[in-house]
């Protein structure tokens, strides 16, 4: 764990997203998220991954801190992913697990 959490999580970008039944896909422009005034951030704490088609948060994922789908399973809810980024960010378990990383 130590070494994974040394080298970080890795981002993939540039790939052909697969599309799901409905025809959505992961878009990268989830890698980050806009502030109040403009300015766009990264997430680094967000992964996706090929193989499950779905992404995960890195430092809950690791530390374990919660039963959510996203620290477990990965989402891939591709239309509503925007919604739950944000309110993945502001919740405790993971601003907890961000001070762990």
């Amino acid at each position: 764990r130590a070494l994974i959490l040394e080298k970080g999580p890795v981002k993939i970008k540039g790939l052909e997203y697969p599309k799901d039944i409905r025809g959505r896909k992961y878009a990268e422009n989830n890698y980050y998220k806009r502030l109040s005034n403009s300015e766009i951030v990264n997430r680094p704490w967000l992964v996706y991954s090929k193989c499950k088609d779905a992404v995960f948060c890195f430092p809950c994922k690791i530390f374990n801190s919660c039963n959510f789908k996203i620290a477990t399973m990965g989402i891939n809810d591709w239309k509503n992913l925007s919604h739950i980024l944000p309110q993945h960010e502001k919740a405790q378990h993971h601003i907890e697990s961000m001070h762990k990383w």
